[in-house]
Parts: C-alpha cells; sequence; structure tokens
C-alpha cells in the first residue's frame, strides 16, 4: 500500500498516539471487521475531521478497513491520502463501494475520463447518476444535471433512459443539435426500442427549420409504435402550424382517444379548430370537457358561450358568459357577448 509522507510536527503527536491506541484495540477486539466498527463508535470521522492527516503506516493493511478509514478522509476533504486508500480498497470486499468512492470524488474535481473508469470497473450502475442528475434538476442546477446524464450515457450507453433524460433536458434548452447528435446514432443501433428518441428528432428537425427530416422521423416512428401518443400529439402541432387544420383535428382525436385525461390547452387547441371548422357540437363537447378538468377556465367557459350562441343555444351561451363573468367582471369578450344576447331578446 502506499505510503504518504508528511513532515514531522508536534501537532501530530496527538494524532499519532490516537492511532496507535486504535490499532492496540483492533488487537482486542479480536478482528478487524470488529475493529473497523468499534472506529465508528468512537467517532473515528470526526477526528479526522479535527486532526491533521496522519500517517498511512498507522492504517491496518486490511483493504476493507482501508475503505472505510479512506471514506472518511475523502469527506473530510483530505483527497491525496483517501484516494491511496481507496485505491488500496479495491483489492477488498468492499471494492465496489471503493470503485465509487474513488468515482465520485474525480468525477466532483472534473476528472470525467478517470472517474468513467472507475466507475465501469466498479461496476456502479447508470442509475446512480441518473438519480444524481434528478437531484440536480430538482436544486436548479440543469448545466450539472446535463452532465450526470451525459455520464449516464457513457456508462450504460445502450440504455434507453439516460438518452431520454438528457435529450429532455437539452429540449429545455434548445440544444437542438445536441439532441440530434445524441439520439441518431442510438436510434440505428435501436430502432424499436421505444417511440421516445423518433418524437425528440421529429422536434427537434421541426425546431431547426428541417421540416422534411422531422417529417421523416415521425412518420417512422409512427409505423414502428402506431400507439405512440407523443406522436400523434406533434403531428397534430405541425399540421395546426402549416394550416391543415382537418389533419390536425384527426390527429388531436387520436391523440385525446388515448389520453382522456390529458392536460386542458390540448382540448382547448381541440376545441378552438371545431370552432374554426364551424363544428360547434364538437367543440361544445371538448370545452365541456376542458371546464371538468378545470371549472375555472376563463377561455373555456367563452369557448362554450361561442360554440352554444352558434348553434342557437341562448340559454346554455348565457351561462357560459355568465360564469366566465364570474371569474373575471371585467372580460370584455364575455361582457360583449352577454350583452348583444340580452340585446336580442328584446
Amino acid at each position: 500500500m502506499k505510503v504518504l509522507k508528511y513532515p514531522q510536527s508536534k501537532s501530530y503527536i496527538p494524532v499519532a498516539l490516537l492511532s496507535l491506541a486504535l490499532v492496540f484495540g483492533m488487537f482486542l477486539s479480536g478482528t478487524h471487521q470488529t475493529f473497523a466498527n468499534n472506529l465508528w463508535r468512537v467517532s473515528f470521522w470526526k477526528q479526522i475531521r479535527a486532526a491533521p492527516v496522519m500517517h498511512l503506516a498507522s492504517i491496518p493493511d486490511n483493504p476493507n478497513l482501508a475503505r472505510m478509514v479512506g471514506h472518511a478522509y475523502l469527506e473530510a476533504g483530505h483527497t491525496d491520502v483517501a484516494v491511496a486508500l481507496l485505491t488500496h480498497a479495491t483489492s477488498g470486499s468492499q471494492a465496489p463501494l471503493a470503485y465509487f468512492d474513488l468515482c465520485t470524488q474525480a468525477w466532483d474535481a472534473g476528472r470525467t475520463e478517470e472517474a468513467l473508469a472507475d466507475c465501469k470497473a466498479g461496476g456502479i450502475p447508470a442509475q446512480v447518476w441518473i438519480d444524481r442528475g434528478v437531484q440536480f434538476v430538482a436544486s436548479g442546477n440543469q448545466d450539472e444535471a446535463i452532465r450526470a446524464y451525459r455520464f449516464a450515457v457513457d456508462l450504460e450507453p445502450e440504455w434507453h433512459l439516460p438518452h431520454q433524460r438528457l435529450a429532455d433536458l437539452l429540449k429545455k434548452q434548445a440544444r437542438y443539435d445536441e439532441i440530434i447528435q445524441l439520439l441518431e446514432p442510438w436510434i440505428q443501433r435501436h430502432p424499436d426500442a421505444s417511440p421516445d428518441p423518433y418524437h425528440q428528432l421529429g422536434n427537434a428537425y421541426w425546431k431547426l427549420g428541417q421540416s422534411g427530416r422531422a417529417l421523416q422521423f415521425l412518420l417512422e416512428g409512427n409505423r414502428r409504435f402506431p400507439d405512440a401518443p407523443a406522436i400523434h400529439l406533434f403531428f397534430a402541432y405541425i399540421f395546426e402550424d402549416t394550416g391543415d387544420l382537418d389533419s390536425a383535428a384527426k390527429w388531436y382525436d387520436s391523440y385525446l382517444e388515448q389520453n382522456p385525461r390529458s392536460h386542458i390547452t390540448i382540448f382547448l387547441k381541440r376545441a378552438k379548430i371545431a370552432e374554426i371548422l364551424n363544428d360547434p357540437e364538437t367543440a361544445i363537447e371538448l370545452y365541456r370537457q376542458a371546464i371538468a378538468i378545470d371549472p375555472e377556465n376563463i377561455n373555456a367557459w367563452i369557448g362554450l358561450g361561442r360554440s352554444a350562441k352558434a348553434i342557437r343555444n341562448n340559454t346554455l351561451a348565457k351561462q357560459a358568459f355568465s360564469q366566465a363573468l364570474a371569474l373575471d367582471p371585467n372580460n370584455k369578450e364575455a361582457n360583449q357577448e352577454l350583452n348583444t344576447l340580452q340585446d336580442n331578446q328584446h
């Protein structure tokens, strides 16, 4: 085991005495493992935090003990000593834990290649780094989350989940070129694994103005996964953006059939298309579904009122506009529509 030497100082005397006492306690305890447990019972971690770095020769030549003490040194910030101990610990039964400590230490220090080698040697799963990425997202640190997800991709390059998490976060930052670089090679190797990469690639190419390439991936995704709702919804968006409302309505209907508890925005968009296509009965049903999701949505009440007025159901129209005004007394459209209905009665 590598021995790190430090300048001699009187301040090391208490630490040396503590070390000798602990070593002597190991033999009294009967086993290295019992001694290792005793280290924690006497708050050895706190001693390490408070004291200067001790001479490594005072640590017994035991890999499992080296891992426990090395971990404590790592937490205390004595990196060089910790790395030496943890490296020694990789020969013991706690090797995976030692490799994990080495991996995280290298990763935190920005030595990604070294961290990757340690994690692979210890068989550390990518899920650990996905979880770390989730924690970074929760704390608002998206850049570190992206770094963690990339590391998970490098650890398990054939698993779809780290690719998906990374692509989702890159999408939030409008980094569409990076999404393409990430997912195109993966989808070539795993064309039938998941519909998500087809949707992500379609969206990325669409945002970059490459509509032909976007449709290519979306159509291929729909061919392989005909019931994938995300692809259906994106088709609806595309046709709505290009003015093909009949096709947009078809894809919205397909999506809502699979997701009847969808977000209210989807119902409102589909209902508005029904109004434009002069289909007030369908619009009424969709606005009712939107109101069931959010009874305080003013746009849904106003849309219901307009559609009811279109089929001359003035009673329903008045109720809808009145409810909109109850939610927003200053709403101009609801006020105007309700005044018009009341004037027509006279």
